[in-house]
C-alpha cells in the first residue's frame, strides 16, 4: 500500500517547514521574552503606558506598561501621562522585565530606569489606574501598585483631583460603543 502524503500539492516540502518556521517567530520570540529582562532604548512614547524600544541587536518592540491602565490621550490627565512617561524614559536606556505578548502583539512589561519603576512611579503621581486584573504581576507588585494608586487618591494627586475620573477602559467602551465622552473628560490635569 502506498504511503499517505498529506502536504500540500503546491508546496514543496523544504517550502512547508519555512513557512511553518516563519508564521512561529513571533511567537516564538514572545516566549523568548517572556519572564526575562532586557535593556533597551526607548525611541518613542505614544501614550501614557505605551513606548516603542530598539534593543542592542537592533529588534524593536512596542512595550504596553504592565499593571496599570492610564487615560487615553483625549481623557483628563492623559497628555500629562504621555508627556512624564515622556520626561521619565525617552532617549533612555530602560530595562524591561517582561511577562508576554499581548493579542496588539505588544510586549507586557514593567519598565524600569535604573531603579526606578516607571509603571510605579506613574501610579504615584496620579496618573495611572492599578490594573489588577493583570495576571503577571507578582502579588508583591500588586500589592505595591495598589497602595501607590490608595495613595495618590488619598493625596488627591492628577486624575484623582476629579471627583469621579473615568477610568480608560470605560472611556474605551463608551467609544466602541459609539458615545460621546462627557466634555467634563476634557479638561486640563491638576
Amino acid at each position: 500500500m502506498p504511503a499517505i502524503s498529506h502536504q500540500h500539492p503546491h508546496i514543496r516540502p523544504g517550502y512547508a517547514l519555512l513557512l511553518t518556521t516563519l508564521a512561529a517567530l513571533p511567537w516564538m520570540a514572545s516566549m523568548a521574552l517572556a519572564d526575562s529582562t532586557l535593556d533597551a532604548r526607548v525611541l518613542r512614547v505614544h501614550d501614557g503606558d505605551t513606548i516603542t524600544v530598539q534593543a542592542a541587536d537592533g529588534a524593536k518592540l512596542k512595550v504596553r506598561l504592565i499593571g496599570i491602565d492610564t487615560p487615553e490621550l483625549h481623557q483628563t490627565c492623559g497628555k500629562r501621562a504621555r508627556e512624564r512617561l515622556y520626561t521619565l524614559v525617552q532617549g533612555r536606556t530602560v530595562s524591561l522585565q517582561c511577562a508576554r505578548q499581548d493579542r496588539y502583539q505588544r510586549q507586557l512589561c514593567t519598565v524600569y530606569a535604573g531603579q526606578q519603576d516607571i509603571n510605579l512611579q506613574l501610579l504615584a503621581e496620579g496618573l495611572a489606574w492599578h490594573y489588577a486584573q493583570s495576571r503577571e504581576l507578582s502579588p508583591e507588585l500588586h500589592g505595591d501598585y495598589a497602595a501607590s494608586e490608595r495613595a495618590a487618591r488619598a493625596a488627591g494627586l492628577g486624575l484623582w483631583q476629579q471627583d469621579e475620573p473615568l477610568p480608560p477602559w470605560q472611556y474605551r467602551a463608551l467609544q466602541r460603543q459609539g458615545g460621546t465622552p462627557p466634555a467634563a473628560l476634557h479638561n486640563a490635569c491638576g
